[in-house]
Formats: structure tokens, sequence, C-alpha cells
């Protein structure tokens, strides 16, 4: 946990922005200093501030486009695939009522049911920018009560973010065994994405932080070249690259400025 919140802070430092010592001409030769673009595994680790709720509501979504029929606790699907089955809702979640009336044909992500923790539960809410950073749907959480127990497994309620009172916010399930009180402040680390044998650089060395960037690429006679290049995910430490710059290439820190033409 402690690595979690040490890599958040260095994001918030790092944010991929221009650091000093990025003027000069796109020509001009530099004596910066370099890194150079390596393939690597990268997991996007959103850390959230939480508090304790007793038995909090939430929907229980589609987790892909198809049929719904909701009978009980039981949950039935036939996804547009053709797969068909019954969804796995995680312990300590009950179902309250149906959303939907049965068979229905629902868009993933849809609310298919209204369901309520039988105990405690973390609830997040979600900043703006904890929104844009939830690249896909959030995979899994670690949850740390603030000077209590911790850290544990803490099982999302829906992997959708639900409506709050006042914004967004994600709710995850804390073990019954664990002894907490309503009201607590908590910290919920929710991992977002994760990808393995892409091409990554260090934050410090790209301007940008979310779809597209710009960096400084060493060509092969010495002189730095300014490259617009495609970003994906990010611990706060490296960021991925997708296209527009190779493994193996020279890149220079800090990055170039923002307003670079």
């Amino acid at each position: 946990m402690m690595r979690l919140l040490t890599l958040l802070f260095a994001f918030t430092l790092a944010g991929c922005s221009a650091g000093p010592g990025t003027s000069g001409t796109p020509s001009g030769r530099d004596t910066s200093a370099t890194v150079q673009a390596q393939r690597g595994s990268i997991t996007s680790t959103l850390v959230l501030p939480a508090t304790v709720q007793p038995s909090p509501t939430v929907n229980v979504t589609a987790p892909a486009s198809g049929w719904y029929t909701v009978d009980g606790q039981t949950i039935e699907f036939q996804f547009d695939s053709g797969h068909a089955g019954r969804l796995a809702l995680p312990e300590g979640l009950a179902i309250e009522r149906a959303l939907i009336k049965p068979g229905r044909h629902v868009p993933q992500n849809f609310p298919i049911a209204s369901a309520r923790t039988t105990g405690f539960a973390l609830v997040a809410p979600l900043s703006d920018a904890a929104i844009v950073r939830l690249y896909a749907v959030p995979q899994r959480a670690t949850a740390q009560i603030k000077d209590g127990p911790g850290p544990f497994p803490c099982p999302l309620a829906d992997r959708v973010p639900q409506p709050g009172p006042d914004a967004l916010a994600l709710t995850c399930l804390v073990p019954p065994d664990l002894t907490v009180f309503a009201g607590m402040p908590a910290v919920m680390a929710v991992v977002t994405a994760s990808a393995e044998d892409v091409v990554v650089l260090p934050v410090e060395a790209v301007a940008g932080s979310s779809q597209h960037g710009r960096v400084w690429v060493v060509n092969g006679h010495g002189k730095r070249e300014l490259r617009d290049v495609r970003l994906g995910i990010t611990d706060g430490i490296q960021i991925e690259i997708r296209s527009g710059i190779d493994e193996g290439e020279t890149v220079l820190m800090p990055a170039p400025n923002v307003s670079q033409p």
C-alpha cells in the first residue's frame, strides 16, 4: 500500500509535463539526459480517499450487451456473443429488486438490478481527474483503513462507477472479519488497467499524460527531433507508448515544452 501511495505522489509531482532545460531549436545538439525506450509491464493504480459506510446500495450493471432476467438472487444472461449463464455476484451483496423486465435486451454497463451490501463497505467518490484515469472498468481493489486494518482485498460491489449524492463513486466490500465503524476514513487502491510487453518511457520524458503526447527523439545524427506519440496507461513512474517511437530509440529528458509548435 505504501508503494501505491508513493507512486501516486510521484505521478502528482511528475505529471508528464515539461521541466526546465527544454529550450532551444529542434535541430540543435543537446546535452540533456537520455533514456532508451524499452519493453516492460505496467499497471495503472488509482488511489482514492474512501469512507466506511454500512450497507450502501449499488446497481448491478450488465458486463456485456445482451438479454437479462433477474429472479430473486439470480441474474441470468445471454450475451450478444452467444455466451449464456448466471452472473456471479460478490459475497456480501444481496439483490433488492430488478430494474428491468425479464428477458430485456440492454447495452453494456446498463443497470439491471438494485443491490445492497450485507455488511460494511468503502465508498470512494470520483473526481473528474479520477474518472479520466479509468481507462476501462476497474479490475480489482485493495484497501487500508486509516490507523486501522489493512491492506486487505476489497471486492468491488460493481465495477462501473455508481451515481452518488455529489459525484460518481466506487464501492468495495469490507471483509466481515474486520472490525470497522461507520465513518472511518480509508484509502482504496484500484487497479484500472494493465499491459504486458509494451514500449514504456519515464513520465519525465513525455509531454502529455493521456492519449497524445510529444517527446524529443535523438536521431541518427545526434540531433533531437520532436516526435508525436500515442499514449497508453501510466503507473505514475512509467507511461506506455503505443505508437510514435520504437523499442531502443533514444529519448531526451526532460520532456519538450507542451507549447512547442
